[in-house]
C-alpha cells in the first residue's frame, strides 16, 4: 500500500510540474474520449479546448470531436522526470 501511495504522489507531483489540465488530454489519434455520461463530458472538453484557441472538429456520422495533433500535440525534446 506505502508504495502504491509513492507511486500516486509521484504521478501527481509530474502531473503538476508539467502543468498538464484534464482538458488536455486527447487520445492519440485527435479524438476527445467519450466518457459515459451522454457527451456532456466532451462538450465540455470541446468548449474549454476552443477557449484556448484549439480548432475541435466535429467528425461526421457521429464520429466524435477530433483536435489536429500535428498542430496542436505537446512534443517536448526531453521530459525530465
Amino acid at each position: 500500500m506505502a508504495s502504491e501511495s509513492r507511486a500516486s504522489e509521484a504521478a501527481r507531483q509530474v502531473i503538476e510540474s508539467a502543468e498538464l489540465m484534464g482538458k488536455r488530454v486527447i487520445s492519440a489519434k485527435g479524438i476527445i474520449s467519450p466518457r459515459g455520461d451522454e457527451g456532456q463530458g466532451v462538450a465540455r472538453q470541446k468548449t474549454a479546448l476552443e477557449a484556448e484557441g484549439v480548432e475541435v472538429v466535429t467528425l461526421a456520422g457521429g464520429g466524435g470531436e477530433k483536435v489536429d495533433v500535428r498542430r496542436y500535440g505537446w512534443f517536448p525534446e526531453q521530459v525530465d522526470l
